[in-house]
């Protein structure tokens, strides 16, 4: 069983590097069809400080809890100057590790457990 957890970890790490080797080498237009619809919805959330209308661009129709978030990587970035579209890729790759933790955390517990 500890080397099935051993295998776990080595997996999750390796998505990890090849997650933030991704995020360091490729520019935003190459990770999504449609990042620019997403960055306008973290804009206009940015600007105008409420969500935008259902049809007020191609993603705003969306729940706001991932573009509000988003808006404050947004807002970090453009703080420490650096490109915001990057706060905004950097607060994806941290929910997508955040994603991997609790996934792996659960399988272990759920099935990966010994049974009672």
């Amino acid at each position: 069983m500890q080397t099935m957890f051993r295998l776990d970890a080595v997996l999750i790490t390796a998505g990890l590097a090849l997650c933030l080797i991704r995020f360091a080498t490729a520019p935003s237009s190459d990770i999504t069809i449609s990042v620019d619809n997403h960055l306008a919805y973290v804009q206009y959330f940015v600007e105008h400080g409420r969500i935008p209308a259902p049809d007020a661009c191609w993603e705003c129709y969306q729940p706001p809890l991932y573009y509000f978030i988003a808006s404050l990587a947004y807002n970090m970035a453009s703080v420490l100057h650096i490109a915001p579209d990057i706060g905004v890729r950097f607060s994806s790759l941290c929910f997508y590790m955040g994603f991997l933790y609790f996934g792996w955390r659960l399988l272990r517990e759920t099935i990966f457990s010994a049974p009672a």
